[in-house]
């Protein structure tokens, strides 16, 4: 099994915004359903990715370390 980090955002900015802020942060991928976005990053980067996001003003409403 692999280790992954995800972190889902609620934010009223746009899909394209915060897929350039999730991107320029280092995540690995991300996708969005309706108004809930996913952010995928390697375990080893997800603190760094979470910090950047929540400096530019981007809170996630879940975050977790998760086996896949």
């Amino acid at each position: 099994m692999l280790r992954q980090s995800v972190g889902e955002l609620e934010e009223k900015l746009s899909e394209d915004d915060l897929m350039m802020a999730a991107i320029e942060a280092g995540a690995e991928d991300f996708s969005a359903e309706g108004e809930v976005y996913e952010v995928t990053t390697a375990p080893a980067d997800f603190d760094a990715v979470r910090a950047a996001l929540e400096e530019a003003g981007i809170t996630m409403a879940s975050a977790e370390v998760t086996m896949i």
